[in-house]
């Protein structure tokens, strides 16, 4: 009788395990972009998820509210208005916003710089200078024009998973518009095939506490910019990152994008657990890593 203990025991344990169901909501924001969150919950916990669920969407849209530089009455709207005049007051999560940026901008030796959309190539090498107290900022140059497109999805993401995790919700996934964040887990994931029929996917596989964000031209065409010869970005395939946090996914898979392959390799050597992707049209795939961290690092900012 003895031999069947831990059997019998294991199947005891797995009874009284709690069942967990997914609870999934969609909303666009972000410049009408699909923001699907879903959380594993016990069904007990199904109105305090869809509570939170709403919590998380009314905070992407009061920051997106902040830093959207096509919102006029932004913050980096202002920015952009008094470029050469004036600074302007910043919230705290602006600021933070904008910090991150730059240290990208270094990091990356400019291959992302949110000065892209600058009216000139003096503008685009204007100095962006802020203040913490009290938070301002000031763009020296009249013809500096900033945008936060390339990390900003990715930072609004990573602040609905913390105010999720604040809420005891450690179990979610955040999809917006392919570019993700795996919170707890396992969640099935995947990469879709560049230029194929939607749900033509490669690199499926189950993730734990991860971010995944990609970049390409084959859905929305030549989008991407080179901020240093101030031209769109002409290239087949698709690159991806796998991060920790979604704003450095977010950030470095433009940047890799615009440097393309071959570079690619020594600039993620700069960072701390990333993986990543390149991706053909025909669906071979190249991986990269660069050199692992401990848990709970910040991938490299």
């Amino acid at each position: 009788m003895r031999r069947f203990l831990f059997p019998l025991l294991a199947l005891a344990l797995l009874a009284c395990a709690p069942r967990q169901v997914v609870v999934t909501r969609s909303r666009l924001l972000m410049g009408n972009v699909p923001v699907n969150l879903s959380l594993k919950i016990r069904p007990e916990r199904k109105a305090a998820a869809l509570e939170a669920g709403d919590a998380a969407y009314r905070l992407a849209q009061s920051l997106e509210e902040k830093v959207s530089e096509f919102r006029p009455d932004s913050e980096v709207s202002c920015l952009n208005r008094n470029a050469g005049k004036a600074p302007c007051p910043l919230s705290p999560e602006t600021l933070d916003l904008l910090k991150k940026a730059l240290a990208f901008s270094e990091k990356t030796g400019g291959a992302l710089d949110i000065r892209f959309a600058s009216l000139s190539a003096a503008g685009g090498r204007g100095p962006i200078l802020l203040q913490e107290n009290p938070p301002s900022g000031f763009l020296v140059h009249p013809e500096t024009r900033i945008g936060i497109g390339a990390l900003g999805k990715g930072w609004i993401v990573d602040r609905m998973i913390e105010d999720l995790r604040s809420r005891g919700f450690d179990q979610a996934l955040i999809d917006a518009g392919g570019d993700l964040r795996a919170s707890g887990g396992p969640w099935r994931v995947s990469i879709q095939i560049p230029g194929a029929e939607p749900g033509a996917t490669a690199e499926e596989r189950e993730v734990e506490d991860l971010s995944l964000a990609t970049s390409g031209l084959y859905e929305r065409g030549s989008h991407i910019l080179d901020p240093k010869t101030r031209r769109a970005v002409e290239r087949p395939g698709s690159v991806s990152v796998e991060s920790e946090d979604l704003t450095t996914a977010d950030a470095l898979d433009t940047a890799l994008f615009v440097i393309g392959e071959e570079k690619s390799k020594a600039l993620i050597e700069k960072f701390t657990g990333l993986r990543v992707i390149w991706l053909d049209p025909d669906g071979k795939s190249r991986h990269y890593q660069s050199p692992p961290f401990e848990k709970g690092g910040a991938g490299g900012i």
